[in-house]
C-alpha cells in the first residue's frame, strides 16, 4: 500500500484523489507520503498483519463478481445478508472497500455505463406525492434459459418507501390498475398525487398538457380519488426518484438472481424491500425509509379496497392462409382447416413460456407451443398437418351412394367441406348414422331445407329427423286407436236414474 500511494503520487494525483482511489483515509495517505522507504519498513504499520472482517466470504464474493461482472457493492452486501444471516454486522463502506479489494486482487474490473445528469428537486410534504414507473429485465433459470420480466415501481417522494410488483407479460391498463391496488394495500393508504410518464396504458391522447385517460384508468382514479400528474416527454428530472428505484431493482435485486417462477420472485422482492430497499438507510436522506414511513403513514388518503387479479380477455390473432399465426416475429401452427377466410381469428394467451391458442367460437384449446426466443422461425406441431384423405373420401362415397347421388346431397356436402373443413369428416360420420336410422326420403327433404336456409349442421339435421320420426309414431298410434272404437260398448243407465236426479 505504501508503494501504491507513492506510485499514484508520482503520477500527479493529490492526497484526496489517492484516498478515493485506494479507499484509504486521507490522513493515512498523508502519513505514508511523509515516510521514506527505510522509515516505513521500520514502522509498526509495515509489521502489522491486516485481517478483514469479510475474509470468510472471499470465495463467495469472488464467484459472484466473476459470474456477474457489474454487481455493485451494495448488491453484494444484500446478497451476503440474504445468504448468510449470521454474518458479522458491518458498515456498508466496509463491504464497498472489500469488494474493491477483491476486484483489484483478482483483476475483475467493472464495466460502468454512462451517467445521466439530473437536477435535484425540493422535498415534498409527507403523503403528498408518489412516483410510478415501469421497468424490464432479462433473467436466467437453472437451465440457463432466458426469461424477460416486467416490473411496476412506486416510491413515496418524502420517505422513499418503495413497492415493487413483477409479472412475466408487459403491463396493460388492467394489470397496471391491479399493481396500483397491491401497492395501496402494501402502503395501507393512497398518496394524494402520483407522477407518471406519458404511458399509453394510462392516457389515450395528450394535447399541450390536456390529458385524456383511458376509460379503465379514469374510472380507477375516480374511485380512489388521487390526482394523476403526467410528465412532459423527455423530462426524467420530474420523477428522478422512481427512475433510481427502477435502476435499483434491476441492478440490486434482479441482476444475478435465478428465475424459478413469478410467484416465488414476487415473494423474494417483498423480502428484499423489507430487508434492503426499505430497511437500509437511503443514500440521499441517510434515513431508513421504513422508519420515516411509519411516522407519516397517516398523512395519506385511506384505502378501503381489496386487490383482485383482473382476468383479461385473451388477445385476438389473425390466422394466416397457411394455418399459422405470427407472435413476436415467429410463426406458430394451428390445426389444418382452422383458416376459413381472410377474417379468421383465434384467441392467444401467454402462460409463462407456453403459447396457448383457443378456437374463438368454442373457446377450446386447439394448439399449445413453447415460445421460441429466436426470430423468424416456424414452430410446428406435426399433429396439425392435414390428415389422410383416404378415409374421408371412402366415407363420402358411401354417403352419396346411400342417398342415390342426389344433387341436393352433393351440394350439401360440397358446401359443408368448404365452410367447415375441420368438421367435414365428423359430419360424414353423423350422416352415416342418420342413413341407418331414418327413411331416405325424409333425409333428402330435410337436407334440401338446410341448403335453402344455408345451414350446414349434421347434428341439427339428426335432431329434426328424430323429431319427425317421433311425431310419425304418435300419429300412427292415434289412427290405430280410431279404427278400434267399434269394439267398445258404452255404459247404459235406466230412465228412472235421470228422473230421480230431476
Amino acid at each position: 500500500m505504501w508503494n501504491k500511494v507513492n506510485e499514484l503520487f508520482s503520477k500527479g494525483l493529490n492526497k484526496s484523489q489517492i484516498s478515493r482511489e485506494l479507499g484509504l483515509d486521507r490522513g493515512t495517505v498523508r502519513r505514508y507520503l511523509r515516510l521514506n522507504y527505510k522509515e516505513f519498513i521500520s514502522s509498526s504499520s509495515f509489521k502489522r498483519n491486516y485481517t478483514h472482517k469479510l475474509s470468510n466470504y472471499e470465495s463467495y464474493i469472488k464467484s459472484r463478481l466473476e459470474y456477474y461482472n457489474n454487481l455493485s457493492s451494495s448488491q453484494i452486501f444484500d446478497n451476503l445478508r440474504e445468504n448468510y444471516p449470521d454474518m458479522p454486522k458491518v458498515h456498508y463502506k466496509t463491504v464497498y472497500n472489500y469488494v474493491k479489494l477483491i476486484r483489484a486482487k483478482y483483476n475483475i474490473p467493472r464495466t460502468d455505463k454512462g451517467f445521466r445528469e439530473l437536477n435535484k428537486l425540493p422535498e415534498t410534504l409527507p403523503g403528498e406525492y408518489a412516483q410510478v414507473d415501469f421497468g424490464e429485465k432479462r433473467m436466467r433459470d437453472a437451465n440457463n434459459q432466458i426469461f424477460k420480466v416486467y416490473f411496476f415501481c412506486l416510491v413515496l417522494s418524502y420517505s422513499r418507501y418503495k413497492y415493487v410488483y413483477i409479472q412475466t407479460t408487459p403491463f396493460t391498463t388492467s394489470s397496471t390498475i391491479y399493481a396500483h391496488e397491491l401497492a395501496f394495500d402494501y402502503l395501507q393508504g393512497i398518496p394524494k398525487k402520483i407522477i407518471y410518464d406519458q404511458d399509453k396504458v394510462l392516457i389515450s391522447s395528450e394535447n399541450l398538457g390536456d390529458y385524456h385517460l383511458t376509460e379503465k384508468f379514469k374510472a380507477f382514479v375516480n374511485q380512489t380519488h388521487f390526482e394523476p400528474i403526467f410528465c412532459r416527454k423527455s423530462d426524467p428530472q420530474s420523477k428522478g426518484k422512481v427512475e433510481n428505484v427502477v435502476k435499483y431493482v434491476k441492478y440490486n435485486f434482479l441482476q444475478g438472481r435465478e428465475f424459478t417462477n413469478i410467484e416465488q420472485l414476487n415473494k423474494e422482492v417483498l423480502l428484499w424491500l423489507k430487508r434492503t430497499a426499505n430497511g437500509f438507510p437511503h443514500n440521499g436522506t441517510r434515513l431508513i425509509p421504513q422508519n420515516v414511513y411509519n411516522n407519516n403513514r397517516d398523512k395519506m388518503l385511506p384505502y378501503y379496497g381489496t386487490p383482485h387479479p383482473i382476468i383479461e380477455k385473451p388477445k385476438e390473432y389473425l390466422v394466416r392462409k397457411d394455418n399459422t399465426i405470427m407472435y413476436k416475429c415467429n410463426y406458430y401452427t394451428v390445426p389444418s382447416g382452422t383458416y376459413t377466410g381472410s377474417r379468421t381469428f383465434v384467441y392467444v394467451n401467454i402462460n409463462g413460456r407456453q403459447l396457448e391458442i383457443y378456437d374463438k367460437s368454442t373457446g377450446k384449446t386447439i394448439a399449445l407451443h413453447t415460445i421460441s426466443l429466436s426470430k423468424g422461425v416456424l414452430v410446428k406441431d406435426y399433429h396439425h398437418a392435414r390428415k389422410n384423405k383416404g378415409k374421408t373420401i371412402t366415407l363420402e362415397n358411401k354417403v352419396k351412394e346411400s342417398l342415390d347421388n342426389n344433387p341436393i346431397v352433393i351440394q350439401y356436402l360440397t358446401a359443408t367441406q368448404r365452410i367447415k373443413p375441420r368438421y367435414y369428416y365428423d359430419t360424414l360420420k353423423i350422416l352415416q348414422r342418420i342413413i341407418n336410422e331414418f327413411p331416405k326420403e325424409n333425409i333428402i327433404k330435410e337436407i334440401s331445407n338446410q341448403v335453402l336456409i344455408y345451414q350446414f349442421n349434421a347434428n341439427e339435421l339428426f335432431n329434426i329427423l328424430a323429431l319427425i320420426n317421433e311425431r310419425s309414431k304418435l300419429k300412427n298410434n292415434s289412427i290405430e286407436a280410431q279404427y278400434n272404437t267399434d269394439k267398445f260398448i258404452p255404459e247404459t243407465r235406466h230412465i228412472t236414474d235421470y228422473k230421480n236426479l230431476l
